[in-house]
């Protein structure tokens, strides 16, 4: 069952009871008899014209407080006037395809020539083609030491107690 609203009278009963509810007067006139709350109404209004003599006087402070401070002229240049200071570096570049081209010619020149890497200590450059070829022939080269240390335990000789020392009763669950 549904519930009835309190302000919108479901029956004929709740309509005579809110008909009896409204003074008489009322209903002769056709409008509400009761007055308006002036009290409420002249608080407001007061506090209304208050805020706003408020307002003013602050504004009025300030725009005094403003208006005795000389303001010193600046110059200003336009930005259409100002340049900007070029780049540092090489830039900007007058043939940069020419450049990319001379670029990329040396790198390829050294892919796929021999030469001395260092003399001293016998290192060369040979062909990229020929380093594909002999790293098929022979394979990798395997390491002759261990691998670098970074401090830590190797994984396979850790146990799997979850760093508590075994018998360690004074855990927390």
């Amino acid at each position: 069952m549904a519930e009835s609203s309190p302000v919108i009278p479901q029956s004929d009963a709740q309509v005579d009871n809110a008909l009896a509810s409204i003074p008489a007067e009322s209903l002769d006139r056709g409008f509400e008899a009761r007055s308006l709350n002036i009290r409420a109404v002249m608080a407001f209004v007061i506090t209304l014209f208050a805020g706003i003599v408020l307002i003013l006087v602050v504004l009025w402070w300030l725009l005094s407080t403003w208006q005795s401070q000389t303001l010193v002229p600046r110059a200003q240049i336009s930005p259409a006037v100002a340049t900007v200071p070029s780049a540092p570096g090489p830039f900007p570049v007058e043939n940069a395809k020419a450049n990319l081209q001379t670029l990329v010619n040396a790198a390829n020149a050294n892919l796929h020539s021999y030469g001395w890497v260092d003399q001293k200590a016998g290192v060369v450059r040979i062909p990229i083609d020929r380093a594909m070829l002999l790293l098929l022939q022979r394979g990798l080269p395997a390491r002759k030491d261990l691998p670098p240390s970074f401090g830590l335990d190797d994984a396979h000789t850790m146990d799997g107690a979850g760093g508590q020392e075994p018998g360690d009763e004074n855990t927390t669950r």
